[in-house]
């Protein structure tokens, strides 16, 4: 795409996209742009150019030269809008019901102790999965509970701790 002016003078139509459109010429929608303009099926109106160039060339007097400091075209201006508010009330939403989860999780983190389906003692709570041994296997370990406990004491050191 050249620099076409449409019949406006000092008006290019990479500007205009940049200024009205707020966005680069060389973006997919500035391309976009570009092409309905140059076939005529997007007049640029000069009116339009002129208000958001106001706009969009505007610093605040006490800014300084940073890229944060110049003011966003129109487009890019919006304030508060009915579908904004929606969009916040429902990310509102989305964060009780994500707190609510995160309660309900930490309360399903309890130690508990089940049966299983085959008979088996399922230990939950202690990770992502439960701990599961037959009933010999838990006297087993039952028996050793004694020597269990010096040997994670003698060695505490070298242990790590997982929450």
């Amino acid at each position: 795409m050249t620099n076409q002016t449409n019949n406006n003078a000092g008006m290019s139509a990479m500007e205009y996209v940049r200024i009205v459109g707020g966005v680069s010429p060389t973006s997919e929608a500035g391309k976009t742009m570009l092409n309905l303009i140059a076939d005529g099926s997007m007049p640029m109106n000069r009116a339009k150019y002129d208000a958001a160039k106001g706009k969009a060339d505007t610093v605040p007097a006490s800014a300084s030269a940073s890229a944060s400091a110049i003011a966003r075209p129109p487009a890019r201006q919006a304030g508060l809008t009915k579908a904004n508010l929606a969009d916040l009330s429902e990310l509102q939403a989305l964060r009780a019901e994500n707190e609510r989860l995160k309660a309900q999780k930490a309360a399903k983190s309890v130690f508990t102790l089940r049966v299983s389906e085959k008979g088996a003692v399922s230990v939950y709570g202690l990770g992502r999965f439960p701990m599961t041994l037959y009933r010999e296997q838990w006297e087993r370990v039952l028996a050793h509970a004694d020597q269990i406990k010096a040997f994670i004491s003698a060695n505490a050191d070298s242990l790590k701790v997982k929450d």
